[in-house]
């Protein structure tokens, strides 16, 4: 087997041992949502990914944008860092011109249930977003015509 390929079965073998006891979503005190937000949960490829609306102030239905995280890992409850996956400048302009804004930890982050081989893997990530789009369309407090994703 070329050394390239042991590397690569080493690091996949690892990350399985390493990343989902880091971002175990057992620590009740790390999994609350910021203050002003709605905890938001929905299912993808068999694990429960949580993470949180952040509605406008106003009453009624909002249109809502799907912010769609690059690679790495993410732990939006906890602060702190340039990048924590929150987007809190991001989602405070769109609040603030009646959009809601939706955001939420990869499986295996945060406080996600499941795995994450920090690979991308582009097929999960599209069953993501497109679970959480589904998952929106069911809330009173969403216009379902008016989804986005960013």
């Amino acid at each position: 087997m070329p050394l390239r390929n042991v590397c690569a079965a080493l690091a996949l073998l690892a990350s399985n041992f390493v990343a989902p006891q880091t971002f175990a979503a057992g620590d009740s005190l790390r999994c609350v949502v910021p203050a002003d937000t709605v905890p938001f949960e929905f299912a993808s490829d068999g694990n429960l990914l949580r993470g949180f609306i952040d509605p406008p102030t106003t009453a009624g239905r909002h249109p809502a944008i799907v912010i769609v995280h690059g690679s790495g890992t993410t732990d939006i409850t906890q602060g702190g860092g340039p990048y924590n996956g929150s987007y809190e400048e991001m989602r405070a302009a769109f609040r603030s011109a009646g959009i809601a804004t939706v955001v939420w930890d990869k499986a295996g982050n945060g406080c996600s249930d499941g795995g994450y081989m920090h690979a991308d893997d582009v097929y999960a990530r599209a069953n993501e977003v497109v679970a959480a789009v589904k998952a929106l369309q069911t809330r009173d407090d969403i216009d379902a015509s008016r989804i986005g994703v960013w």
